[in-house]
């Protein structure tokens, strides 16, 4: 037995819940398809949203109501294994052997970070001071933002565009989102402990979005927060279980050379 839908929209992230509550709003009738047992996807672990810091978990709500739509009908651990036109209609295959047909199809499956131990050189599963942007993020939700000694970090250090635009690892774009979230995670670190000195580390920043531009221009200005012009070439850990980086500075076209405790890949 094939169950029938005006559309299907495979994803129950913020993306999914937002697109098949809109068409449920015109009278259509919506399936989701999300793999895992909740909805939210990523905003499940995330503290808070930029431009304006509003809770992730209110969003998080919202979208909860939402999925609720008398016009929806949400199936949770629901992997899908195929999908394939048959005639005018979209079938959908779940791996369970289920099947679903529906009128359109809607993708909205979310993304996933870049591996950053492609780039051997930023010491990323080597060290354990090198962290990604995800598990950083889980530091600031639990406020328990801890060097690897087990205490506040005196300096930490972002590095902006890992797998960006890097034809070594086949990415040929700009993800748009690293160099906001490098702001944000930043204010973060400096509201929980304001003694800590901070570096971001950039090609150029890309605050697409509006209201992004003055929270940058906020996080020099009220929480000193320092960005660097340059590439990061390698790191690697001291006696201590430091890092120590070394980059260069291209607008002062100097080479330098920095110890952290934290060094975060974006």
């Amino acid at each position: 037995m094939i169950l029938h839908f005006d559309v299907t929209v495979i994803g129950g992230g913020p993306a999914g819940i937002v697109a098949a509550y809109n068409i449920a709003n015109q009278g259509h009738k919506v399936l989701i398809l999300e793999k895992e047992p909740k909805i939210g996807s990523h905003i499940n672990n995330i503290e808070n949203l930029f431009p304006n810091f509003m809770k992730a978990a209110i969003v998080l709500n919202e979208l909860t109501n939402k999925s609720k739509h008398h016009n929806i009908r949400l199936i949770t651990g629901a992997f899908v294994e195929k999908t394939y036109k048959e005639n005018k209609l979209w079938i959908v295959r779940t791996s369970e052997g289920k099947l679903y047909s529906s009128d359109a199809l809607v993708l909205a499956t979310g993304f996933r970070i870049f591996d950053a131990r492609y780039k051997e050189e930023l010491g990323y599963g080597l060290y354990k001071g090198v962290i990604n942007t995800v598990e950083l993020e889980a530091m600031i939700k639990k406020k328990e933002v801890l060097s690897l000694q087990g205490k506040l970090p005196k300096k930490i250090a972002f590095v902006n565009c890992v797998g960006s635009r890097d034809e070594k690892v086949g990415n040929h774009y700009c993800s748009r989102v690293c160099c906001i979230n490098a702001v944000k995670q930043s204010i973060e670190i400096k509201e929980l402990i304001p003694e800590t000195e901070i570096y971001c580390f950039y090609m150029d920043i890309r605050m697409a979005g509006q209201f992004y531009e003055e929270l940058y221009r906020k996080s020099q200005e009220t929480y000193d927060i320092n960005y660097i012009r340059g590439r990061v070439s390698e790191a690697s850990e001291t006696i201590d279980k430091r890092i120590q980086i070394k980059a260069e500075d291209t607008l002062s076209q100097l080479p330098l050379k920095m110890t952290v405790d934290i060094l975060v890949l974006m």
